[in-house]
């Protein structure tokens, strides 16, 4: 991010496994697979909006833009009706949301915010949380095409402009190739925008409430 960030994205989804997939770690690691290829699995049977289920992804507070370090997660609207799936994708939908808050923030006061989302690290590894960015943001997302030279190519770009060994910053489109973009699907975007519009109203429904639990967490017993 170059403006502000959510306090938890792929940090929600490790939470997930080490918590609430042991199954899923213990099958991927006698197949030989990555846990997320088979939660991915699970979340790619749920529909977008996971059956009227939101989760917010307050895990450690947010920053931008809410900037409420009291913040807390939660999922809403659960039933009985509700699977490992739907609560995995809504954890990847609310990081979705999540920066969607924060584009928004950015262009009420006049960023320039590309027509294009680039994303890289563990999120981009993830089809299915491409496509939900693509189609909660309503802007096509790329990847790098080689995995995992996100951060650290950015980091030899300092190095190299601060030493002088690189002259110009757009010297980087030299040094990448990008994906082909996930582009939004329209009804997708559409219900999507139902969705974030609840999620937007319970942060602000619920925040006495996530407040006074931060405190209560505090506070200790003999």
């Amino acid at each position: 991010y170059t403006w502000g960030g959510s306090a938890t994205s792929g940090a929600l989804a490790r939470w997930f496994r080490d918590q609430l997939a042991r199954w899923e770690v213990e099958e991927a690691r006698r197949l030989g697979r990555d846990p997320f290829q088979l939660l991915d699995g699970l979340a790619a049977e749920v529909s977008p909006g996971c059956q009227g289920l939101i989760a917010l992804p307050y895990f450690m507070g947010e920053r931008a833009p809410l900037w409420d370090p009291d913040a807390r997660g939660a999922w809403v609207g659960l039933t009985l009706s509700h699977t490992k799936g739907h609560l995995f994708r809504a954890l990847l939908e609310a990081a979705a949301f999540a920066l969607r808050h924060a584009v928004e923030a950015g262009e009420e006061i006049g960023l320039p915010i590309g027509e294009e989302t680039l994303v890289v690290g563990g999120v981009a590894k993830s089809r299915l949380w491409l496509s939900i960015l693509a189609d909660v943001l309503g802007r096509p997302v790329r990847t790098l095409a080689t995995e995992g030279i996100g951060a650290p190519l950015a980091d030899a770009l300092l190095v190299g402009l601060a030493t002088g060994l690189v002259d110009d910053h757009k010297r980087i489109r030299d040094w990448v190739s990008y994906t082909d973009p996930i582009v939004p699907d329209p009804e997708r975007r559409a219900l999507y925008g139902r969705y974030y519009l609840r999620y937007r109203r319970l942060y602000d429904a619920l925040r006495d409430e996530l407040h006074a639990l931060a405190g209560l967490s505090q506070e200790k017993t003999r």
